[in-house]
């Protein structure tokens, strides 16, 4: 486990910050830090939005790129409208780049798995380590979320984890969104990289 006090291998997290997170399984969260330990932080979340053993993953921005935390909730106590989750703190992945914001055009088959089910087939536009341009025929409301699962081009699945931020209805009638990245495996930034340098 990594410790958050250590600012050389964990993210810039801040007390009184809310950060966009993304619950295993689940759809999108607000954590906001209220106090912070070596290896966990107190934050604040919507009543009942998390279960103890929840696995989130935070997204953290930074000047040089983005982060992304794997948080574990240990201990949840009702506080007004909220809850005060300890989250323990199990990984996190830097993608520290000067291309980390910059968006490289990707024309590519992918799969679009909405969180609240069914499968639609569609393609991606352009991509970055923040976020994803792709269009379908599924039509989200803002900040719903999806998986998108491309081809690495040598057979292997890619999965990201993507919330929609808008999304635009073109002259063929599928939609084309915008979304931000909430989740990626460490294993697949670079893959993503290599099959955008492909094209």
């Amino acid at each position: 486990m990594r410790s958050l006090a250590d600012q050389q291998s964990v993210p810039p997290l801040e007390i009184g910050v809310s950060y966009d997170a993304v619950i295993a399984g689940g759809g999108p969260v607000s954590v906001a830090i209220e106090r912070m330990w070596d290896e966990a932080v107190l934050a604040r979340v919507t009543r009942g939005a998390v279960a103890q053993g929840s696995l989130l993953t935070a997204r953290v921005v930074v000047e040089t790129g983005v982060w992304f935390v794997q948080l574990l909730a240990e201990e949840i106590t009702p506080d007004g409208d909220d809850d005060a989750v300890t989250l323990l703190a199990l990984d996190a992945l830097a993608l520290e780049s000067q291309r980390a914001f910059e968006r490289s055009a990707y024309v590519g088959a992918v799969e679009v798995k909405p969180a609240a089910g069914g499968s639609f087939a569609g393609e991606t536009r352009d991509v970055s380590p923040v976020g994803i341009r792709f269009v379908s025929s599924w039509q989200p409301a803002d900040d719903d979320t999806c998986e998108l699962v491309l081809d690495d081009g040598d057979g292997a699945a890619i999965t990201v984890r993507v919330r929609a931020l808008r999304s635009t209805v073109e002259a063929d009638g599928r939609t084309e969104v915008s979304g931000a990245v909430q989740q990626l495996a460490a294993a697949d930034w670079p893959r993503l990289e290599r099959l955008v340098g492909r094209a």
